[in-house]
């Protein structure tokens, strides 16, 4: 069963959901566990990323020290095989919420020149900041109305490293106000346009449902049942002016307002909405209506996603480390296999080139005398008598009265002397071996054969040449072609 995990840390205590990844949306399983969160974000908002890089592992560190996050990280094992998609839910004094008015409908071409846009819009600089953009819909012709999302990226980095120190890294992180959109998925009717607001530790989460779209979400303080009204009253103002539309509905979610209080002071028609079918208390209502937005349409029902840049989420490391948690006994197998084959390999070569010696060995012993090669000396034995033969043949004469040098000393000198220098002769072999003597080139005329015959024939008459014999083939080319077999006296 496919499922999908919510983690938010609104509030204390910490609330985990898991529902199922389907049009019904049923609750499998929650986990609530106790922590100091106002301790865990003043240690998440203090350290500066630039200036203090090495505090980084010392703020997630001193987290984890402070509290037993067992419970939750049990809790993330036991589904984690069949989670699809997860998210984690913050909230933040540093987040920043506006939209703009682009003439791009893609989000590449949004990304390029957002930082651009934004940096001429606030009156600080946001380079430290991480920013998350959203294409809600065509506006007009050509523009586009764009939610943009600011938060400290450092306030990013350290959120991920804590929720990585309990095995959780999800796919997305927005804020509770963001999450606020998953009411559209088959809680409450949502039609006309509106505000939907929660209440939760000290804070209002506001997000407006205007032209069938969530636009733009905000997060106010309130503190000692004290509505933010004039706040509330500004950002209803600002999003009229600029939508072109009344807002006339307010949507609740979960208890802890004055809805009578809210609607005279505000003008609105206000419903309460309890969720109370899902069977949960309240606060767990933003991990289930986080939970409800990524079970759809996340990139259209979540404003803001945080997981951008150099915080993208990458399941490929997750995925690999689990891949190799469960074949590393293959693995270590297959290593074996790699080192045993090749040694293997060597081992059976080995034996063969031992085998091929001894059979050499053994060929050349029985015909050579038992005394010429030793048990032990082998082929090096064998070159030994071998050379000491060619030193014996080289000591010994031959038995013809010139040597094979001289044959061709004298064929060189006289037919050089001979021919005539304006007949090309081209000599192609002399081949000498023992008494005989063979003599191949070519000449460009008949003339030029007898010529080298003649020349042969006074060598035979020295007593040096005993026998002659001319093979001459014409051709077709410009030169005549000859050979002769000579036989040594």
């Amino acid at each position: 069963m496919e499922k999908i995990l919510s983690l938010d840390i609104t509030a204390n205590p910490m609330q985990a959901i898991v529902i199922t990844h389907d049009k019904d949306s049923k609750i499998i399983d929650t986990c609530k566990v106790p922590v100091d969160i106002e301790s865990l974000y003043s240690r998440f908002d203090r350290v500066d990323v630039d200036e203090h890089s090495q505090e980084d592992e010392y703020v997630s560190q001193a987290v984890m020290q402070d509290q037993n996050y067992s419970e939750i990280e049990d809790f993330i094992k036991k589904h984690e095989a069949d989670v699809v998609s997860s998210v984690l839910v913050i909230s933040s004094k540093q987040f920043i919420s506006l939209n703009l008015d682009m003439p791009f409908g893609k989000q590449k071409l949004v990304d390029e020149v957002l930082d651009n846009e934004i940096r001429d819009l606030l009156p600080f600089e946001t380079e430290t900041f991480s920013v998350s953009a959203n294409i809600i819909d065509q506006q007009s012709d050509n523009l586009y109305d764009v939610h943009v999302g600011l938060l400290s990226k450092n306030y990013i980095d350290n959120l991920i490293k804590f929720c990585r120190n309990f095995g959780f890294d999800p796919e997305f992180i927005t804020t509770a106000s963001s999450a606020l959109s998953g009411v559209k998925n088959s809680l409450i009717e949502v039609d006309k346009d509106r505000l939907v607001v929660l209440r939760a530790n000290g804070k209002l989460y506001v997000n407006s449902f205007i032209n069938n779209k969530f636009r733009n979400d905000q997060i106010f303080d309130y503190e000692n049942d004290n509505f933010p009204v004039d706040k509330i009253k500004m950002y209803l103002l600002s999003l009229e002016d600029r939508y072109n539309t009344t807002i006339t509905q307010l949507s609740i979610i979960g208890g802890g307002i004055d809805s009578s209080a809210v609607e005279n002071k505000l003008k609105l028609s206000v419903t309460k909405e309890a969720l109370d079918k899902h069977n949960i208390d309240s606060s767990q209502f933003i991990s289930l209506l986080a939970a409800l937005s990524v079970s759809g349409s996340p990139d259209e029902n979540l404003l803001n996603n945080f997981r951008v840049k150099e915080f993208v989420y990458r399941p490929y490391i997750k995925v690999s480390k689990d891949i190799l948690k469960q074949l590393w006994k293959y693995m270590l197998l297959g290593l074996f296999f790699l080192c045993i084959i090749p040694l293997s390999i060597y081992g059976i070569r080995a034996y063969k080139i031992s085998k091929y010696k001894s059979e050499i060995s053994n060929q050349v012993s029985s015909h050579l005398p038992a005394e010429a090669i030793s048990s032990s000396g082998g082929i090096g034995d064998l070159l030994n008598l071998s050379v000491s033969i060619e030193d014996q043949l080289d000591s010994l004469g031959t038995t013809t009265k010139a040597t094979p040098l001289e044959v061709l000393t004298i064929l060189s000198d006289e037919l050089k002397e001979a021919v005539d220098p304006k007949i090309k002769m081209d000599l192609f072999e002399i081949d000498i071996k023992g008494n005989k003597v063979e003599l191949e080139g070519s000449v460009p005329s008949y003339r030029g054969v007898d010529k080298i015959e003649s020349i042969l024939k006074d060598i035979k008459n020295r007593d040096i040449f005993c026998f002659i014999k001319a093979e001459t083939s014409g051709g077709r080319g410009p030169n005549k072609k000859f050979k002769f077999k000579i036989k040594l006296c």
